[in-house]
């Protein structure tokens, strides 16, 4: 990495003052000289490098992205149609933020996917044999790469038409098999979740490849709580309101009803209140509320990316809005960014 490329020369000469100070006896507040003032500078750049490093890194990774491997890109063509309908020029940009997620995140395994030796199953491609096959970087963590590549994948779109694209408050990945229990919601078998004080976010594996295998005919679990995660990283950010027949029309452009939605994830409902616990005290139940919801904004951004047309005939105030927030158009396939990228503070 960049950073340690930087530092390795400093520590070297840190070595060689640190011998020369040892061979003349003389570190000594009253008897600095050459060899203990440069002792004392290269630690010091050695010390901020280390501390600074990430941000160097990111930058140097930034400017010269490292290779996505060939298995990556084809599972992008075979499962994401959002990088299929983009021109040559997008697709080259959208494997770079793919490479780069991989870069910025941390992959935890949950139950069943922790027991699985993935390498020795060939979860991860080395697009061959090759001297630049094998140059090419491959994520850290122990998944399978098709559940890396789609998390991924879902931000990267999300994302798209913004310069400042990464979600800095959720950047580790948790992946369960099937769907899950969670602390906040411990009786409760759900399939995905942002926990934004611990930088988390959560799917159930199962659930997130219907959709990339099935395409539309199955919900996007990765897009629905990367919106989420999204507004909880932006939350000044002032999202429409939706209109009273919100749901009908979700039905008529995707097929999928609130109930299907709601029994799909299994979230509690937006109104739906809980009183099955017994008596709480006012602090246990402002607690208990912070419980996830479906929140239906959700539902509408994961529909204005997965059925951009029929979303934009039937939500066309909801449409512009979505367009304006995250600065793209996805029905616009081949260049969905819109002229100007923008950038959320």
């Amino acid at each position: 990495m960049a950073s340690r490329v930087i530092m390795l020369p400093f520590l070297i000469l840190l070595m060689y003052a640190l011998y020369r100070v040892h061979l003349n006896a003389a570190f000594a507040m009253n008897e600095i000289g050459v060899w203990e003032f440069l002792a004392l500078f290269c630690m010091f750049v050695s010390i901020t490098l280390y501390f600074i490093g990430s941000e160097i890194d990111w930058w140097w990774w930034h400017k010269n992205p490292p290779k996505l491997a060939d298995g990556f890109k084809l599972l992008l063509i075979n499962h994401v149609p959002y990088y299929n309908s983009l021109s040559v020029e997008n697709r080259k940009e959208f494997q770079n933020r793919v490479a780069l997620f991989f870069k910025a995140h941390e992959f935890m395994p949950m139950g069943a996917l922790a027991d699985q030796d993935v390498e020795a199953t060939g979860g991860y491609f080395d697009g061959g044999s090759s001297k630049s096959a094998q140059e090419e970087e491959k994520p850290l963590g122990r998944l399978p790469a098709d559940l890396m590549l789609f998390v991924a994948s879902s931000l990267v779109q999300l994302t798209f038409g913004m310069d400042k694209w990464l979600l800095k408050k959720t950047d580790q990945v948790v992946m369960y098999p099937k769907p899950f229990p969670s602390p906040q919601m411990p009786d409760r078998y759900h399939t995905n979740e942002t926990f934004i004080e611990d930088k988390v976010i959560m799917f159930s594996a199962e659930q997130l490849m219907h959709y990339f295998n099935l395409g539309n005919r199955a919900y996007c679990i990765t897009l629905h709580e990367y919106a989420n995660a999204f507004q909880q990283n932006y939350p000044a950010i002032k999202f429409p309101d939706l209109p009273g027949d919100f749901w009908d029309r979700v039905h008529k452009v995707s097929g999928f009803s609130k109930d299907y939605i709601h029994q799909y994830m299994n979230l509690p409902a937006m109104d739906e209140v809980y009183n099955d616990r017994g008596e709480f005290d006012g602090e246990q139940a402002n607690e208990y509320r912070k419980v996830q919801r479906l929140n239906p904004q959700h539902v509408g951004v994961t529909l204005f990316f997965t059925h951009s047309t029929m979303f934009k005939e039937a939500f066309p105030i909801l449409h512009q809005a979505y367009c304006k927030i995250f600065n793209q158009d996805p029905s616009q396939r081949s260049t969905p960014q819109i002229a100007q990228s923008s950038s959320v503070a």
